[in-house]
C-alpha cells in the first residue's frame, strides 16, 4: 500500500507480485481469504487514489506457475469479483525440471528463462480460460525469441513481459517482437 500511494502519480500501470519464491510466504497471498483481503484493500486504494489524481492506473497481479489448474480458476474469480485490471502470467517457478540434470540445477529460488517456458505457458493457457477475455493477461516466463512470444499471444496474451531474453538476446529482442506480433 505504501508504494501504490508512493507511485500512483507517476506509474503507467502497477504490478502487484504475489508470487516470489524468494520472499517466504508470500506465495501463500495468491489463494484463498488471502487473495480477497488483499485484493479487496489494494483496489479500495487504487479507487481512492484514482479520484485523488485524476487518472486510472491499472492494477495488475502477477502470479506464479506453479499453481494448479483449480487453484488458476479460483484466482480468476477472484480477480473478476475485484475488478483487477490485468493478471501477469507467471512468474518464475520453483520447478527444477528444465534444469535438474545440469550442474547447480538443485540450487533454491525462482527460476526463469527457457525452462520455464512450458510451466509458464500451461498456467497462461489455463487462466486464459478461467478467465474467458474478462481481464487481460501479460504473458511472462521464457521469452527469449519473437516465437516465443507469439506462443503466448496464441494461448490468450495481450500483452508479454521479458526478463531473462532481454538479458541474453540484447535490446534488439524488443523491436523484433514487435514486428512479429502485428
Amino acid at each position: 500500500l505504501i508504494c501504490q500511494q508512493k507511485v500512483h502519480a507517476y506509474a503507467t500501470y502497477l504490478v502487484v507480485n504475489v508470487s516470489s519464491p524468494n520472499t517466504p510466504g508470500l506465495r501463500e497471498l495468491q489463494h484463498g481469504d488471502a487473495l480477497n483481503t488483499l485484493l479487496a484493500t489494494l483496489r479500495e486504494a487504487q479507487d481512492r487514489l484514482d479520484e485523488q489524481h485524476r487518472r486510472k492506473v491499472p492494477l495488475v497481479i502477477k502470479i506464479a506457475p506453479d499453481n494448479t489448474a483449480e487453484e488458476l480458476q479460483a484466482m480468476a474469480e477472484a480477480f473478476v469479483k475485484h475488478g483487477i485490471d490485468g493478471v501477469c502470467v507467471g512468474n518464475t517457478t520453483l520447478s527444477r525440471e528444465g534444469v535438474k540434470d545440469l550442474p547447480h540445477g538443485e540450487e533454491q529460488g525462482g527460476l526463469s528463462g527457457t525452462p520455464l517456458t512450458p510451466i509458464a505457458n500451461q498456467a497462461l493457457e489455463t487462466m486464459s480460460k478461467a478467465l474467458n477475455g474478462r481481464i487481460p493477461i501479460i504473458g511472462v516466463g521464457g521469452i527469449s525469441s519473437p516465437e516465443d512470444a507469439l506462443a503466448k499471444k496464441a494461448l490468450g496474451a495481450e500483452l508479454v513481459q521479458i526478463y531473462s531474453g532481454l538479458i541474453y538476446q540484447g535490446p534488439g529482442l524488443i523491436s523484433k517482437i514487435a514486428r512479429a506480433w502485428k
